[in-house]
Order: structure tokens, then C-alpha cells, then sequence
């Protein structure tokens, strides 16, 4: 196998050229999006990675000039990261909400044993998918590489990991708390 050959000393190569020649595309694109210094970061190393994703997918024949392309899969690559973030950021509230809504901290505190519980019961994959995308904040493309399988299995598998977690719940829920019981 042949050894890719680095570019003499003083001299960059392709794409770290097109990344130098970019950046100030990218950051500008990531200051317009970012709510703060800590998503400027993300959003830039997002954007560089979808530029350098844009340099490989890029095809001269279709007509369109490659800085309108990379301006349009790097601003797309931020916001998706954005909209996942705000995806994952709510579901924690929606769950942190179910689960601390009684108003007896003793009752909150059996309400989070119920659900230790109905973790217990789940499929070892199951319990997974959820403890990484709701406890860890994994994404589930992040999920999928872990488990080895795609994205969108991962989503199937999660709502299906959601659906059995809430019916084993109310399995083990006393009769009192049924009725209120929101997961």
C-alpha cells in the first residue's frame, strides 16, 4: 500500500489550503449562528468538516461554482447541528419535567426508582440507546457508529426502546399513580 506523500515543508496541502482559503466564510457563517463563544467553536469545526466534505462530494459538471456549493453544505451542517441540539436539549427537559412533576420530593424520589426499575427490565440494547442519547447526549449518528448500525435504525430503535420503558413503567406503577403517570 502506497503511503500518501505530505506536501514539502513550507508548502499546504489541498485542503488545508481550501480550509485556509475558506475559514473566513466558515467563521462568519458560525458567528451569525452561535448564541455564544463556546457554539462559534462547534459551529466552526462543524463547518470546516462539512467544507472539507464538500471539497470530496463537489462535481465541476453540474454547474454551479464551488464557493456557492461549500457556502450551502457548510451553512446546512450548522444547522442541523443546531436543530439536533435543540432536539436533544428537549427531550432532557421533557424527561427532567416527567419525571420531577410530582410535588412530594418523596414521590419524585419513588418516581425515579419506578423508572430505575423499568430501565432494569429493558433489553441490554434498549437501555443503551437510551441512556446515551437522553443521559450521555450522544447523538444518534453517534449512537449508530457505537452499535455499528445506521442512523436511522437507531431511531427506530430508540422511539421502540421509549414505547417499552413507558409500558413498563406503568406495569410497575401502584394503581394510585396510573392515572397521572406521564413518561
Amino acid at each position: 500500500m502506497k503511503q500518501p506523500q505530505s506536501p514539502p515543508p513550507n508548502e499546504l496541502c489541498p485542503r488545508e489550503e481550501l480550509a485556509e482559503r475558506y475559514f473566513p466564510l466558515v467563521a462568519s457563517l458560525a458567528a451569525r449562528y452561535a448564541p455564544d463563544e463556546y457554539w462559534r467553536l462547534e459551529l466552526i469545526s462543524e463547518g470546516l468538516c462539512a467544507l472539507l466534505e464538500a471539497y470530496d462530494r463537489f462535481d465541476r459538471t453540474r454547474g454551479v461554482g464551488f464557493a456557492a456549493y461549500a457556502r450551502f453544505r457548510v451553512r446546512g451542517a450548522m444547522l442541523d447541528l443546531l436543530r439536533r441540539e435543540m432536539r436533544h436539549a428537549d427531550r432532557v427537559v421533557e424527561l427532567e419535567h416527567a419525571l420531577s412533576a410530582a410535588v412530594e420530593p418523596e414521590e419524585t424520589d419513588f418516581r425515579l426508582e419506578l423508572v430505575r426499575a423499568a430501565m432494569d427490565q429493558l433489553e441490554e440494547r434498549d437501555r443503551r440507546i437510551i441512556e446515551a442519547i437522553l443521559i450521555e447526549g450522544l447523538t444518534q449518528r453517534e449512537v449508530a457508529e457505537e452499535l455499528g448500525i445506521s442512523p436511522p435504525r437507531v431511531n427506530q430503535l430508540y422511539h421502540r426502546a421509549l414505547r417499552r420503558l413507558r409500558e413498563e413503567t406503568r406495569r410497575l406503577a401502584p394503581p394510585w399513580l396510573q392515572p397521572e403517570l406521564q413518561l
